[in-house]
């Protein structure tokens, strides 16, 4: 059986994403990926607030396929709001998630005044050392 769930995070930020696997193990799942990796706003956030995360099931779907859809629904419905932090589309690849990621960043630092680069910086300093522990 698979599902469309929702994270929610401090501060009304949530992500919207799909499972096979039961709540509990992807909730794990997520908070082990956030300490590996902080390209992507979902795991640049939770990695700050891993105690005050909780997951919640939209609804549940026949199949794989079918819940993707239903992910792709969410998405659809919320990327305009700045707490959505889903960056991707829900039938995304790798390698599309790859380069949607190098555009980002590209854009954002040929953007980002000299303040916001340091205050970036610092915060990377940050995440690193949470990480770390």
């Amino acid at each position: 059986m698979y599902c469309v769930y929702r994270l929610v995070l401090p501060n009304d930020y949530f992500y919207y994403g799909s499972t096979g696997s039961t709540l509990r193990q992807r909730l794990w799942t997520h908070k082990g990926q956030s300490k590996l990796s902080s390209h992507r706003k979902l795991y640049s956030r939770l990695v700050l607030h891993l105690n005050e995360v909780r997951i919640e099931k939209v609804e549940d779907t026949g199949s794989k396929a079918e819940a993707r859809e239903r992910e792709q629904f969410y998405i659809t419905q919320h990327k305009d709001n700045e707490k959505c932090l889903n960056d991707y589309d829900a039938f995304d690849t790798p390698k599309t998630k790859t380069a949607k990621r190098t555009e980002a960043q590209r854009i954002r630092r040929q953007t980002q005044t000299a303040e916001q680069k340091e205050a970036r910086r610092i915060r990377h300093n940050e995440l690193q050392k949470i990480r770390r522990s």
